[in-house]
């Protein structure tokens, strides 16, 4: 039995991948007993064992026997927003690996990831909360497939952050895209889970490092960790049925009303109660998520269509609200958050 669970948010990322390879969210949603509407409950969690059977499901349906490393090779820094933000802050990939050691539970709790420096190099683990390996390679191969993408991604402006592999699993039978995914170096049936850093990468400077951004995005989310432990409001709640609308290109109220399964008065009454702007929030998420495009190198043109600006100067409006700048004379670099 698996042990460990996944949050609500890290599963609708993996729905929407799969979703983009073929099989409908609603069939897989169904298969696995899961109903949509919890999952934009921030506090929801799916367990280690509902992620395989969902895994192993698609990889039947869509005829893809490596499904696991091909939905994380998908996975970028930003797909959790600030979760993954962080890591790009960070002053090197050493340091990336310890603070993301301490925000894993946000995203997931199916094992213990840490950083471990050894005479042979210095190592990212991930120790598994369960025994059967093989059982589980698809979980394992999800984990490191998106870990070894975001170490290669954060290292771009010099080596590769990835050496090596190891894997605790046995060899799967077909191993194509594993070398484009995991390099030339990959181990199996070994004693541990773990990526070797490339030496000369480990403790280089990344390019996207920022101490003071890196600060301030590391207060809202132990914040949020707090948060964890307490009733989830509404405003989290909306918050990521607005991501989810504008992501799907169709923001509006009462589509946001439907995703948290009240009525347009409910959630207008519900807001009310707690202080809270609708229009506030939408343009606190699209902030956020124009933030990440921007670090992922998206054209501004394309950003502001993401977010549902059909008007050139209205999206300019918002980002000098958002920014202080206009988006003619921002430099991503001196952005304040």
């Amino acid at each position: 039995m698996g042990q460990g669970t996944i949050a609500s948010q890290y599963f609708l990322s993996i729905l929407r991948i799969i979703d983009g390879m073929g099989l409908p969210r609603a069939e897989l949603l169904g298969h696995i007993n899961v109903l949509d509407v919890d999952l934009y409950n921030p506090k929801y969690r799916l367990t280690t064992d509902t992620l395989l059977d969902a895994l192993n499901y698609a990889s039947e349906k869509l005829g893809e026997p490596n499904i696991g490393m091909k939905v994380g090779y998908s996975f970028r820094v930003h797909t959790f927003t600030e979760t993954g933000s962080v890591l790009a802050l960070c002053g090197t990939l050493a340091e990336a690996a310890q603070i993301n050691s301490h925000y894993q539970p946000l995203v997931e709790t199916m094992g213990l990831s840490s950083l471990e420096r050894r005479n042979s190099g210095s190592y990212f683990l991930w120790k598994e909360g369960f025994t059967d390996h093989n059982k589980y390679r698809q979980i394992t191969e999800l984990i490191f497939s998106g870990y070894a993408t975001t170490i290669n991604w954060l290292s771009w402006g010099f080596d590769k952050g990835v050496a090596g592999i190891t894997f605790r699993h046995d060899p799967p039978q077909n191993l194509s895209d594993y070398e484009l995914v995991f390099g030339d170096k990959i181990q199996f049936s070994h004693t541990e889970n773990a990526i070797l850093f490339n030496p000369k990468a480990v403790d280089k400077v990344l390019p996207t490092s920022s101490p003071e951004k890196l600060t301030y995005i590391r207060g809202r989310l132990d914040i949020y960790m707090q948060s964890l432990s307490e009733k989830s409001d509404i405003r989290a709640r909306v918050s990521v049925a607005i991501r989810e609308a504008i992501r799907d290109h169709r923001l509006s109220f009462s589509i946001v009303a439907g995703t948290v399964k009240l009525s347009e008065r409910q959630l207008r009454n519900a807001l009310t109660e707690e202080g809270v702007k609708y229009r506030e929030l939408v343009e606190l998420v699209r902030r956020d998520i124009c933030r990440a495009y921007m670090q992922d190198g998206r054209s501004l043109t394309d950003i502001a269509q993401i977010l549902g600006y059909n008007d050139q100067s209205a999206f300019t409006r918002a980002f000098k609200k958002w920014y202080g700048v206009a988006p003619s004379e921002f430099k991503l670099e001196v952005i304040s958050l």
